[in-house]
């Protein structure tokens, strides 16, 4: 079995088609479902099936494939890891989602540069579940979770408060959630898809306020999804409106009623530099912004 063999299975389990994955590969379809068919015959087990409509992986050929990209990423950082061994320094990738604090982690590189200055940072934007998923394929060393990932080393390293960002135009009109009933607030995906979206519901409900939640997935362009989406306010921590949308206000939902948590996680049997960046990101205290 050759490296080229598995390159050849996932691509055509990643395009869904064995034409389409000969395209990407250079090679001729005849070709490339010979090859294939041979690396079923010497793992002893079939890895696609195949239709009119395509290929789709087995059971056996999903996990060749998770398997595959991890050994494909840590060949692909075969030349960092070189540059790293020669110069005596480590790089750890780190997962970074859109709401994280940038004075906080600013802080966190500042104790990593003064006592473990041979450690260098590779910062990946990613969410939560591109997170996990990244750190259990091997393809990330920490990620901050906004869940307790299971089947990860997990440690709650910070919360924020979240609120309401409004409209400039609404500023004067709202004061809390309640003044909020009747309109239209956007969340991040993530909470309907939590089941967190009853807290917000219930606790619109504990001012009388009949508030119109709408998800989607957002980012940097998060004002942008909001005029998208003709919402009258959005629900983030204090840091993300003051980031992202630095003209909207910013509304506290109530004390202590609705926080965003955040979890370091990296995989058991992490390296002496993955564990040492865990620790300084734990160890850092997260200072609540200013009103």
């Amino acid at each position: 079995m050759e490296l080229r063999h598995l390159s050849y299975f996932a691509a055509c389990a990643e395009t869904g088609s064995m034409s389409r994955a000969a395209t990407r590969l250079a090679i001729t379809q005849p070709s490339l479902s010979r090859q294939v068919r041979n690396l079923e015959r010497e793992l002893g087990t079939q890895l696609l099936r195949r239709s009119s409509r395509g290929v789709t992986t087995t059971a056996a050929g999903e996990r060749l494939l998770r398997h595959y990209r991890r050994v494909s990423a840590d060949i692909a950082r075969i030349p960092d890891v070189m540059a790293a061994a020669a110069a005596e320094r480590e790089t750890v990738r780190v997962g970074m989602p859109p709401s994280l604090p940038t004075s906080w982690f600013t802080e966190v590189i500042g104790d990593l540069r003064e006592h473990h200055p041979h450690i260098d940072l590779d910062l990946v934007d990613l969410f939560t579940p591109e997170q996990e998923r990244a750190l259990k394929e091997g393809r990330l060393d920490v990620g901050i979770l906004h869940h307790d990932a299971g089947g990860l080393v997990t440690r709650e390293v910070l919360r924020q408060q979240l609120g309401v960002a409004v409209r400039p135009e609404l500023a004067s009109e709202v004061r809390s959630l309640a003044d909020m009933h009747g309109r239209r607030v956007l969340g991040h995906e993530s909470w309907e898809n939590s089941g967190q979206w009853r807290d917000l519901v219930a606790a619109a409900a504990a001012v009388s306020a009949a508030v119109d939640w709408r998800f989607r997935r957002f980012s940097e362009h998060v004002e942008l999804v909001a005029h998208a989406a003709r919402a009258d306010g959005l629900l983030v921590t204090r840091d993300t409106a003051q980031r992202f949308v630095p003209s909207w206000p910013w509304v506290a939902i109530s004390t202590g009623a609705l926080e965003l948590t955040s979890w370091v996680a990296y995989s058991s049997g992490a390296s002496e530099a993955t564990l040492a960046v865990a620790a300084a990101i734990s160890a850092r205290p997260y200072e609540k912004p200013v009103p």
